[in-house]
């Protein structure tokens, strides 16, 4: 079957003036594809993007590119959530501007309020805060904003917390190629065992974003820590080895002198190699009689 042809997209996020490519798009490919993809290049949850082509018309999940008329090179237009200040949030965000954060909702330790906000019962605005929290961690560890990464998680914001299509902040970090959040978010003990709803790692993700130094830092921390708890075997003691195993014969101090002789005294001593050679012959001595019977015939 022949492969289906490919074309990029540019996508402009106009809540924070970025601009970003998405390589792969297919004209099949339906919007809710597109808004996974999107997820990963832009940090932006899917239940929070808005996509609009060349009118203020939404374009719904479950048509394709081609039903929308875009084509290849095509700008898309990705909107986001105004309600309850996201708009602002997803700005604060992208800058890693840690006050405007704070002023936001991002922490259990801000005073931001509105009336949606002062109807909600205790155990609502937690979970209204934690969110607010996941999302700013998701954006700030993409853009590589280190300083707002550890604001964050030091004011409760959960690192393993995953998106709808179960993205964490360690893998926005990976895609955006940041090192040093890779390096926090790991240190900190992020997970990088589960899977994305395609199936695929944090580093299957550093594998296909081209970042060698990244995956291979991923690759190392994955070995450590699956062999922390291994302990080593227990030496082989030293009377269960053969001679020849007890010295290191290229040394020359096993070839000359008394070290000579201890050693091949060692080594003749021992059953495996008397065995392996037979009993040493023994040479007559000069002028026994043996000797001399050897000599006359």
């Amino acid at each position: 079957m022949p492969r289906k042809r490919t074309f990029n997209l540019r996508v402009h996020l106009e809540e924070t003036g970025e601009n970003f490519r998405v390589r792969g798009c297919r004209s099949d490919m339906k919007i809710g594809e597109l808004k996974s993809k999107l997820e990963l290049i832009t940090a932006i949850p899917t239940t929070f993007q808005r996509l609009y082509y060349f009118d203020e018309g939404e374009m719904p999940d479950n048509v394709t590119l081609k039903f929308n008329g875009v084509i290849s090179g095509g700008k898309i237009r990705m909107k986001t959530w105004s309600q309850d200040g996201w708009k602002n949030l997803f700005r604060a965000a992208a800058l890693g501007n840690i006050q405007e954060l704070l002023s936001l909702g991002a922490t259990k330790f801000s005073d931001y309020s509105n009336p949606n906000l002062r109807g909600m019962s205790a155990e609502q605005r937690a979970a209204w805060i934690a969110e607010r929290s996941f999302v700013a961690l998701l954006i700030t560890s993409h853009r590589g904003h280190i300083n707002a990464v550890k604001f964050l998680l030091m004011n409760g914001a959960d690192m393993n917390t995953r998106t709808a299509d179960g993205h964490s902040a360690l893998h926005m970090a990976v895609s955006g190629g940041r090192g040093q959040c890779i390096n926090h978010l790991l240190q900190r003990g992020a997970d990088i065992q589960g899977t994305d709803n395609k199936g695929q790692t944090v580093l299957d993700l550093a594998r296909v974003t081209g970042h060698k130094e990244n995956f291979g830092k991923i690759l190392l921390f994955q070995w450590a820590r699956r062999t922390a708890n291994l302990k080593p075997p227990n030496p082989i003691q030293r009377t269960g080895l053969f001679a020849h195993q007890m010295y290191d014969s290229t040394l020359k101090t096993w070839q000359v002198g008394t070290h000579k002789k201890v050693y091949m005294a060692t080594l003749l001593k021992t059953p495996e190699s008397q065995h392996a050679s037979g009993p040493t012959p023994t040479k007559p001595k000069a002028g026994s009689s043996k000797a001399q019977k050897t000599t006359q015939s």
